[in-house]
């Protein structure tokens, strides 16, 4: 509807200013006849007074019709010169009008913008990040020596679109080729402990302990770590589970209890070497901590 109003708003224009150019000249032209005609009658008047000599008559007359064929020549053929006079002021209105439609356009805006609200920009964007990572995925499947940066940036593409499975699996292949790299195994540790926050986050429960005091708050969480302990007591083939409940310990500091932990999945894995593999991999973030409980448990129990 704009596009109409402007597109109006130019043949108006346009024919506003062209105006002077055909019609300056036919009004001249009537404003001669009409003083030709006024002195004709006026010699006339003067030839019947006996003012004037008829041979002077005569002379005028010829003179005046002379200057109307002139007149009527112009009228049939105008000069274009003669409506340049008023060409400058309707050039000031157009240029007027033009500034005046350029700030109804921005004020009306502009026709082939689509507005789209914040929830529909996040969405696009989402759609937008879920195709890079799918094409990152796709590169690393085609070529598996893909370095282990690539791996790394894939687990952190499927952290960010909280597919938090794939991330894990793909840390998980990124530190089997970087051979356990201290700083990849810290991000690790972040990323899965950035997991159960959000894991919590989630749980009804969780925001019931987090309005309590502090020392409640903790006696529910080691409440709720000694209910998982003894879950795994009666169901001990749990590689995942038996990982959290180490990392566990070693948040509340409990780390004789850790060690003890540490020992029993390993027992209670050993029958099933594929579980024990999924459950040394899963620890691997925790190794270096530890590794350093171990060499102080040893020093302390050593001659």
């Amino acid at each position: 509807m704009i596009l109409i109003f402007f597109g109006l708003l130019i043949v108006g224009v346009a024919a506003w200013i062209v105006q002077p150019l055909s019609g300056a000249s036919s009004q001249s032209g009537q404003t001669e006849l009409q003083e030709a005609r006024r002195q004709l009658q006026l010699m006339q008047a003067a030839l019947a007074d006996g003012r004037i000599s008829p041979e002077t008559a005569k002379q005028t007359q010829q003179a005046l019709e002379l200057r109307v064929l002139e007149i009527l020549d112009r009228k049939t053929a105008p000069s274009i010169c003669s409506g340049l006079a008023d060409i400058p002021i309707r050039l000031v209105g157009a240029a007027f009008l033009a500034f005046a439609s350029i700030g109804l356009y921005f004020l009306v805006g502009n026709p082939f913008y689509q507005a789209i609200t914040v929830a529909e920009q996040e969405q696009q964007m989402r759609l937008d990040f879920e195709r890079d990572v799918a094409a990152l995925a796709a590169e690393i499947e085609a070529d598996p020596e893909s370095p282990v940066e690539a791996y790394v940036l894939l687990a952190r593409g499927y952290m960010g679109l909280e597919n938090y499975p794939a991330a894990l699996e793909t840390y998980d292949r990124a530190l089997q080729i970087s051979s356990d790299f201290q700083p990849l195994l810290d991000e690790v540790a972040n990323a899965k402990a950035f997991i159960d926050e959000q894991a919590l986050a989630r749980n009804p429960a969780a925001s019931a302990i987090q309005a309590l005091p502090a020392d409640q708050q903790d006696e529910m969480i080691r409440a709720m770590v000694d209910g998982l302990a003894a879950r795994l007591q009666e169901q001990p083939v749990d590689p995942q589970g038996w990982q959290r409940l180490i990392r566990s310990r070693l948040v509340l500091q409990d780390y004789g209890l850790a060690l003890e932990d540490l020992a029993s999945a390993r027992a209670a894995l050993s029958g099933d070497a594929d579980r024990l593999a999924e459950f040394e991999t899963a620890l691997r973030p925790l190794k270096a901590e530890l590794e350093a409980l171990l060499e102080t448990q040893s020093g302390e129990t050593g001659p």
